[in-house]
């Protein structure tokens, strides 16, 4: 399952080069970085909008971490994923309309 959620974390990363630096972890602890801070925080409440919980790293504040149960389904994880890029997509045009 963790090969499968960095697999579709890393997809997302890719689509967003300038908002996500790196997807990086061991098994299902995952760390997303973020190229800056404010973004990660959007990101997260947008994540949180959308029924995922994921919180920042405690040394890291550009770093977020996905640590979900060991018993995660693909679907649920499909989920995550979908919720993510959702989320980046939303803070991205957010952020062009201001800058």
């Amino acid at each position: 399952m963790g090969n499968y959620m960095m697999k579709g974390l890393r997809s997302v990363a890719e689509k967003y080069p300038k908002a996500l630096e790196e997807v990086r972890g061991m098994g299902l602890m995952i760390g997303v970085e973020f190229a800056h801070e404010d973004v990660g925080e959007l990101v997260i409440g947008g994540l949180s909008r959308r029924g995922v919980i994921a919180a920042y790293t405690l040394n890291n504040p550009k770093v977020m971490r996905f640590e979900p149960p060991l018993i995660i389904t693909e679907q649920e994880i499909d989920k995550v994923v979908i919720a993510l890029d959702e989320a980046i997509a939303e803070i991205t045009e957010m952020l062009q309309g201001i800058a």
